[in-house]
């Protein structure tokens, strides 16, 4: 998901879908003809001594990308590839960013697929000329594995950093396959990013949803294996009650222990435990 800043929302409510987007500048046209009318702009162009805004849509993208879903089994590996991440984001050179974007990704006992998101996501989102910063947010084993409180955490957490101003709810096993599925935030309301899945068959699940989605083509998933969690048998009668609850449960009723909180190369980590 994505979330502006600005907007009052509960994360832990209606987790379902994956990733949502809240985004501030859309934008819908033929991405090659943006990328010639805009592309001018990301250059070292200064103006009274700033850099110039980058472009709404970035150059260079290809749409279509290759996902590698092989483990580069160290994480030496991808820092040496990565030499200009620093403490888990990237800021562009050549340009300003049109926004502030954290990535916050849920986990526990994902090792290997945290390397191979990491590895594409950074990749990815660099090219997109995002200023952003990955958080992964781990709960500590005592308590089942509570996804929605996770993105609380780390929503709250990632702003105790730094000014973000758009927020991007992420799996730790979704990888996008097109560059033009852009990282950024509306102002009005959610975007679903993660519109087909791989291991749905590339079908739409949730179509019937009042959402912006992006377009099918565009908002394709590589999925990561895993074996799959025991579901709550209560889910589907929770989810039934989620405009009554989103009011009072959430952000407004969270409690937690930060057990650690560290700056790494590639990501910002956090272990947390409820109270």
């Amino acid at each position: 998901m994505l979330y502006s800043a600005k907007l009052s929302f509960c994360v832990a409510i209606a987790i379902q879908m994956c990733i949502i987007c809240v985004w501030i500048f859309f934008y819908k046209r033929n991405f090659q003809m943006c990328g010639r009318q805009y592309g001018e702009i990301a250059t070292l162009t200064k103006t009274e001594g700033r850099l110039t805004t980058c472009p709404l849509i970035p150059i260079g993208l290809v749409g279509s990308i290759t996902v590698n879903k092989t483990d580069p089994q160290t994480w030496t590996t991808i820092e040496q590839k990565y030499s200009v991440i620093k403490d888990g984001g990237f800021v562009p050179e050549n340009c300003t960013s049109r926004q502030r974007v954290t990535i916050l990704v849920p986990f526990r006992d994902r090792e290997s697929h945290l390397r191979i998101f990491l590895n594409h996501m950074h990749a990815f989102l660099m090219k997109q000329q995002l200023e952003y910063a990955i958080y992964v947010i781990e709960q500590s084993k005592d308590f089942e594995f509570n996804r929605g409180f996770l993105f609380n955490v780390g929503f709250k957490e990632a702003l105790k950093d730094s000014d973000y101003d758009c927020f991007v709810f992420h799996d730790v096993d979704l990888l996008p396959e097109n560059d033009h599925n852009i990282y950024t935030c509306p102002v009005d309301q959610p975007k679903h990013l993660s519109v087909i899945l791989e291991n749905w068959d590339y079908k739409v699940v949730w179509a019937n949803m009042s959402i912006y989605r992006a377009i099918t083509g565009v908002g394709r998933y590589s999925s990561l294996q895993h074996v799959t969690a025991t579901e709550n048998p209560a889910r589907y009668k929770i989810l039934s009650k989620g405009k009554e609850q989103m009011w009072k449960d959430g952000l407004s009723s969270l409690n937690y222990i930060i057990i650690q909180k560290k700056t790494k190369k590639l990501f910002n980590h956090i272990i947390v435990k409820t109270i």
